[in-house]
């Protein structure tokens, strides 16, 4: 027996309000990782307008007025590339926005510019909404492959892990958006399924996405998914280290870092860092490891990144070559600080410096 026609659109109406105020809901919130929080309420705003958009359609009896058409085709052009943006900013623990990333939503932007010059013709019968559906799975297989390189890939490469809680999140929120464009696709191309099939896959995502935020809500709240790998925690089984203890060097080892710095020293070792906070070095190692999600590589990078910034951007000392603060910050080659500076600042020395002596 098949749902009436109003029932269904009552359910993509609803996933549409839903999705809207969990969206305002994430722009509300001050805690957690902002920029991923705040990309993934753009990407429900603009699942919401493509969603709105096709319930229209049907109140409407294929009269809906042509500026909102465009801006719902517009909004189908966002939700993939937000989606791949949104994974980057969740993902990536040294992420930082920049404002290239806009340039993925060109199309969006032209949309909207454009609107009074894009006549409803240009979507259905010059290809306008084939182009759009293509481009919607281009960014979605991308989305797809930034999943590999962080879920996969760089898995075999650190020694913490992503919570279960976020993989399973990050890929339902796949999947799902895959099978909204699939439901799009399907009727456009192949006229498999119904036009509005694609709305209630919508509306059945938004009440998953609302559990999820009720039921594990500390995607969102906290500022870091990454845990400590199995491997890790059998290595500190039988650590005798407790909290207080930990924090007592914890406190320690950031003012030995602050104040006498050496990580300027290209010689420094895990075992020699230890000796000078007397402790353990593998008591360090786990202390790295555990309470501030690092490998010792990226904990000690983390600090001549740090130094290299203040000295890229001090005005007195334009002239001095990029290799020389490399080596007064501690690094033994060029190629290895360009490589770490890139890491975690997305941008490399040279760019850096060009960018903040600009702002200045």
């Amino acid at each position: 027996m098949q749902l009436p026609l109003e029932i269904l659109v009552l359910l993509s109406s609803v996933g549409a309000l839903q999705s809207l105020f969990f969206a305002i809901y994430l722009f509300t919130l001050s805690n957690g990782n902002r920029a991923a929080n705040r990309m993934l309420a753009w990407l429900l705003l603009a699942l919401t307008g493509r969603v709105a958009k096709s319930v229209g359609y049907y109140f409407t009896s294929d009269n809906l007025p042509t500026m909102l058409e465009n801006l719902g085709f517009g909004a189908n052009t966002a939700i993939t590339p937000l989606l791949y943006l949104y994974f980057l900013a969740f993902l990536n623990p040294q992420y930082k926005f920049r404002g290239k990333y806009l340039l993925h939503l060109i199309p969006f932007f032209a949309i909207v510019l454009f609107d009074p010059l894009i006549k409803d013709t240009f979507w259905l019968k010059w290809g306008g909404y084939h182009l759009v559906l293509h481009h919607m799975f281009v960014y979605w297989v991308l989305a797809g492959y930034v999943l590999y390189i962080y879920l996969i890939k760089g898995q075999k490469q650190s020694e913490g892990v992503i919570s279960k809680a976020a993989r399973s999140w990050v890929l339902i929120l796949w999947v799902g958006i895959g099978l909204i464009w699939a439901a799009y696709a399907s009727n456009f191309f192949l006229q498999w399924v119904p036009y509005i099939t694609a709305p209630v896959i919508f509306s059945l995502l938004m009440y998953v996405v609302g559990f999820i935020g009720l039921k594990r809500n500390q995607i969102f709240f906290e500022k870091s998914i990454i845990q400590p790998s199995k491997e890790t925690k059998t290595k500190y089984k039988h650590s005798s280290l407790g909290d207080q203890e930990a924090n007592q060097y914890l406190e320690k080892l950031k003012g030995l870092m602050q104040n006498e710095k050496p990580y300027q020293s290209p010689d420094l070792t895990l075992p020699k860092l230890a000796k000078s906070l007397q402790m353990p070095a593998y008591l360090l190692s786990q202390l790295i490891n555990e309470k501030l999600n690092q490998n010792f590589s990226d904990f000690v990078n983390s600090y001549r990144i740090q130094q290299a910034q203040q000295m890229l951007t001090d005005p007195e000392g334009q002239k001095q070559k990029i290799a020389s603060i490399a080596y007064d910050c501690g690094f033994n080659t060029l190629s290895a600080f360009n490589l770490a500076f890139k890491k975690q600042t997305q941008m490399t020395p040279s760019q850096y410096r060009k960018q903040h002596l600009a702002v200045k």
